[in-house]
């Protein structure tokens, strides 16, 4: 599923479908008693489906998300996560995830169990670096034995695979990372440079260049942190400074005018993955930028697409800036940088979106 499709639209369609079809009598058609445009019926049905196909391609996305090299690389586990806002819990996936269930991200038990595992089913994988004290370590016995249906247990029927596993992101660019200058885009990398010509910058813009902008408009400079000892000292330093955790993955901050930013954990690893730059330096610097934005710009890169970028500026030598990126096919990327007030200036360009003054 792709852009920004309600229920409501998936309801209009799907009448629309079934009418051109002339499919009637499915499970849920109460058009016969309730009208053309059904009654609790066929809301029940549609809702279903819908929110079925929102599952199976968020697990889509789930499943090339846990299985980027940088993420197996700190965390080679996966814990099957049950939810608890489920009315009817299944038994066994409410075991599974009781017994904090947790094996490698290559066991075959992945294969057929990758959530979602039935209609409605909102469980879900984590990624680890290891299993836990008093974690499950293998699968309970007889999970791969099939009944005479050829059924799994705790499967439902026609759920027993994982839907990433054979999925490719229709956004082929969508795993590369920005690059600035005069990288090439080529297919498969190594990186998406910006577009050639931008709208506007900061001087056609007439905005101040950074060095004379006055404290007033400047934020105070948070703690810089030490550098780590190593990456993953690094991803937990990033991911203390943004509000998540390995056990807490999602936040969302509202920023200006821009509005909802996701943050997630399995993407701090390419962000602090240079060890000579030591970004993570900076991890304090974030969330003030997001939220407290100097400006923000929108700027064009070569994949057709735009990135704003937020401009934080600070009282001290280093000013930083945050480019969010949500890909085509829905998937979120974001980045950050720190620089001097006079580098920043170049990064200033595209369409002006906000600026205080």
């Amino acid at each position: 599923m792709s852009g920004e499709s309600t229920l409501a639209d998936f309801r209009r369609d799907f009448l629309a479908t079934v009418e051109k079809q002339g499919w009637k009598d499915f499970t849920g058609d109460d058009r016969a008693t309730q009208g053309r445009t059904g009654g609790r019926g066929l809301a029940w049905r549609t809702r279903t489906i819908y929110q079925t196909n929102i599952a199976a391609s968020y697990a889509a996305g789930r499943w090339q998300q846990l299985n980027a090299p940088d993420l197996l690389a700190a965390r080679p586990y996966w814990r099957y996560v049950h939810s608890d806002f489920v009315g009817n819990p299944r038994p066994r996936h409410k075991a599974w995830g009781d017994s904090g269930l947790t094996l490698r991200h290559d066991h075959p038990f992945w294969k057929t169990h990758f959530p979602p595992n039935g209609w409605g089913c909102r469980c879900s994988v984590k990624a680890v670096p290891a299993p836990k004290d008093g974690d499950a370590t293998a699968p309970p016995v007889g999970w791969d034995a099939r009944d005479g249906k050829g059924r799994l247990p705790g499967i439902d029927r026609g759920w027993d695979y994982a839907p990433g596993a054979t999925w490719n992101p229709w956004d082929r660019l969508a795993g590369l990372p920005d690059c600035d200058g005069l990288a090439a885009l080529a297919a498969g990398g190594p990186c998406i440079p910006k577009a050639g010509r931008q709208p506007a910058d900061w001087r056609s813009e007439q905005r101040p260049d950074l060095r004379d902008v006055p404290p007033v408009l400047r934020l105070p400079s948070p703690p810089l942190l030490p550098k780590a000892k190593d990456r993953s000292e690094a991803v937990e330093m990033l991911a203390q400074a943004l509000g998540i955790s390995s056990a807490n993955p999602y936040r969302v901050v509202d920023t200006p005018w821009y509005g909802m930013v996701p943050l997630a954990y399995e993407r701090l690893p390419h962000m602090v993955g240079k060890e000579r730059d030591a970004r993570e330096r900076y991890a304090n610097f974030i969330l003030p930028t997001l939220m407290q934005p100097y400006e923000i710009w929108e700027t064009a890169y070569a994949d057709g697409t735009t990135r704003p970028r937020f401009i934080g500026l600070f009282d001290g030598p280093a000013q930083v800036m945050v480019v969010v990126r949500i890909d085509r096919d829905g998937r979120v990327f974001w980045n950050y940088m720190q620089a001097k007030n006079k580098d920043m200036n170049a990064h200033r360009e595209g369409v002006s979106l906000v600026y205080r003054k």
